[in-house]
Parts: C-alpha cells; structure tokens; sequence
C-alpha cells in the first residue's frame, strides 16, 4: 500500500534515474507517483525537467506549466529552480513566464551569470518577434 509520504521515495528515485541518464526511466517512476499526488507542484517540475533533458520539450513545457500553475510562487523556491523552469519555458515558446523566472532566479541570487545570459537570449528573442499589428 502506497500512500502521501512513499511521494518523497519516487521523487528521489527519479532523480536518481535522471542524474544517470535514464530520463525515461524517470518518467515511469514520476508518473506512478502521480496516483499518490496528481496536484503536486514539484512532481509537475521533476517530470517536466526529466522531459527537457529527453529532449521532449512540447511535453515539458506542458508539465512545467501545470507545476506553475499549482503553484505560483514554485519559482521563488530557489534560483536554480527558477532558472530551471526558465530554460523550459524558454525551449516551450513561454516566453513572458521565462523573463519573469529569470528576473526571480537574478532577485534570489544576483550574481547567478548563467540566469543572466538567459535573461539576455530572452529579451533579445523577443525583440526580434514580429510585433502585432
């Protein structure tokens, strides 16, 4: 019998699987997790990320935007995880939640340089969109 606290054990199971490589494999454990907590924010995140680093970011966008959208302030959690849910948002055409991420992840940790060039590839992405007429 599974229940809420076993939500820790799969959480870390996939991280594992996604530290080796086998993004995948994480996926599976992420997924059976979901039954124990389908409105987890952070199941949303570490399934979204294991996606990203599949290369599936249509999927990991779509996961990452649910991770935010049960819960907001995720971002604010910490930097990495901030600039973590950038590169997906960025990768998965959300552009204004990227800058808004970024600008999270540089208010937590100022000297965060790699937040930094991110926040500069997104500005300079979205200066180069075609404006609306």
């Amino acid at each position: 019998d599974l229940g809420p606290d076993d939500l820790s054990t799969f959480n870390q199971l996939g991280i594992s699987l996604r530290k080796q490589g086998r993004w995948l494999d994480a996926v599976k454990e992420y997924k059976r997790a979901f039954s124990l907590a389908p409105n987890s924010d952070v199941l949303h995140y570490n399934i979204a990320m294991a996606y990203a680093e599949g290369g599936d970011f249509k999927t990991a966008n779509h996961m990452m935007l649910k991770a935010f959208s049960l819960n907001a302030a995720l971002p604010n959690s910490s930097a990495t995880i901030a600039y973590n849910m950038a590169q997906v948002f960025i990768k998965g055409y959300a552009q204004a939640k990227a800058v808004r991420c970024l600008e999270i992840a540089l208010e937590l940790r100022p000297d965060f340089a790699e937040a930094r060039e991110l926040l500069a590839q997104a500005n300079e992405m979205n200066n180069a969109e075609p404006q609306q007429a």
